[in-house]
């Protein structure tokens, strides 16, 4: 029987990879950021790979000497109130703002949200399709991002990325979540 922790696809190995490139690195993308004075969205599909952008952003904001507040924000958990961001704002105002999932909010909350955080150093948010703000890159996913994804988890993946990637519409993360179970159930 296999141990989950053994499973490579298990989330702490999914965690601790980086953002893989497609059409643009992170420093044509940070340097884009810092033209649109560090107010965009990042926007793309469920699954395309918006949060490890982020991620990766973030690391350059912070290796650029920005102090940044990370805001997580989904469907799972209770939406943070304009007032709860507001004072977060407050209590670190040189801090750049980065919302994940910035268009779960409603419209109405987010017109709030950006008012009142206007005056921050940065806002940068991920969102599905609503350009909340000026967007910095449209992130996209394809069955070549999956196969290196797959590579880094695994030495010789036996795994038909491209079929994969179909099965799932390009969701990066349900294709993870295939082979994790996959891997439990010894298909893989």
């Amino acid at each position: 029987m296999r141990r989950p922790a053994d499973n490579p696809f298990r989330s702490a190995c999914i965690d601790q990879l980086r953002y893989i490139p497609q059409d643009k690195h992170v420093d044509e993308l940070f340097e884009r950021l810092q033209e649109l004075n560090y107010h965009a969205s990042l926007l793309g599909k469920h699954g395309t790979g918006k949060t490890c952008l982020l991620d990766a952003l973030e690391l350059r904001l912070q290796e650029s000497g920005k102090q940044t507040i990370r805001i997580h924000i989904n469907a799972d958990r209770e939406k943070p109130s304009v007032r709860s961001i507001y004072q977060l704002h407050q209590d670190n105002t040189e801090a750049c703002i980065l919302i994940d999932g910035a268009d779960s909010l409603p419209r109405f909350a987010w017109q709030r949200i950006k008012w009142k955080v206007r005056h921050a150093p940065g806002l940068i948010v991920t969102s599905h399709e609503r350009k909340i703000l000026p967007p910095l890159h449209r992130q996209n996913s394809n069955p070549e991002i999956l196969q290196e994804i797959l590579s880094r988890l695994v030495d010789q993946p036996n795994i038909n990325a491209q079929d994969l990637w179909h099965r799932h519409a390009g969701n990066l993360r349900e294709c993870l979540r295939q082979c994790y179970l996959d891997w439990q159930a010894q298909l893989i």
